[in-house]
């Protein structure tokens, strides 16, 4: 019996992506927000990601702490 191929996977998309989920009440949602760390977004997360590929990651720790401090 011959092998059925595999559908090849958007690594374009998944490398920048964060896919966070919220699991309650026998089921699973995708969030946006952090529960653990309430107003902090999913999406600065994605953002300090992308930027630790292309500079220091230095320069994106203080870039990601300054957009933290000024959420608050």
């Amino acid at each position: 019996m011959p092998l059925k191929p595999v559908k090849k996977l958007d690594t374009m998309r998944a490398k920048g992506e964060i896919i966070a989920f919220e699991i309650a009440n026998r089921g699973s949602r995708r969030i946006d927000q952090s529960q653990v760390l309430p107003g902090l977004a999913v999406a600065l997360l994605e953002e300090a990601l992308h930027r630790s590929r292309q500079t220091n990651h230095g320069k994106v720790s203080a870039w990601l702490l300054s957009q933290l401090q000024s959420a608050m």
